[in-house]
């Protein structure tokens, strides 16, 4: 995502858009292909894709920016952190036992 903000506004059009295709193809759909498919098995609620997918991009690209600003600790353990955080939520397990 910093990409997008540092240094594609530099870019001719055509390779702006030429870049901007192929980077969704490779980040962004599989995510949204993934979410969808975990709607779609009734994994998680029904919300849009697109929406489950940025969010969980920007969360990452957010640990990235923390730890190279000193604001995080270990990147890796930051982003199991936050991954966790997406698959199980914050909640505490309810379940006795």
């Amino acid at each position: 995502l910093m990409m997008i903000h540092h240094d594609m506004p530099a870019l001719a059009d055509h390779n702006r858009r030429s870049l901007t295709e192929a980077s969704y193809g490779v980040i962004m759909q599989p995510l949204v292909h993934a979410a969808q498919a975990a709607i779609d098995r009734g994994e998680i609620r029904p919300i849009n894709p697109h929406t489950v997918a940025g969010g969980f991009l920007s969360l990452l690209e957010g640990n990235t920016i923390a730890a190279r600003a000193g604001f995080g600790h270990d990147l890796r353990l930051m982003m199991d952190a936050s991954l966790d955080m997406i698959i199980g939520g914050l909640r505490r397990d309810q379940r006795p036992g």
